[in-house]
């Protein structure tokens, strides 16, 4: 017997639904990870970002984060504001 199955690749931006989450990904990233975790991390908090409902307690914007990506360079401090409460 022959069994199909239909997978799709792995993205953490899928799961990362609420402010909690976020935060919580962001924070093992930045302990653990080195600075491709970091960026990968970011990457992903950007592609999660579309439904709007951290808005406004971020202070980097999506392409603000995307630009960050793509530069290679995160730019934490903007990012991840440390009166945001992400990464306290």
């Amino acid at each position: 017997m022959e069994y199909h199955v239909q997978t799709k690749p792995y993205d953490s931006a899928d799961y990362l639904d609420s402010e909690e989450a976020i935060v919580t990904y962001l924070k093992v990233a930045f302990e653990e990870g080195d600075a491709d975790d970091i960026r990968a991390a970011l990457s992903a908090v950007a592609r999660a970002g579309n439904d709007g409902s951290c808005q406004g307690k971020r202070r980097g914007t999506r392409s603000a984060l995307q630009g960050a990506r793509e530069r290679g360079k995160p730019d934490v401090g903007y990012a991840i504001g440390s009166d945001t409460g992400f990464g306290s």
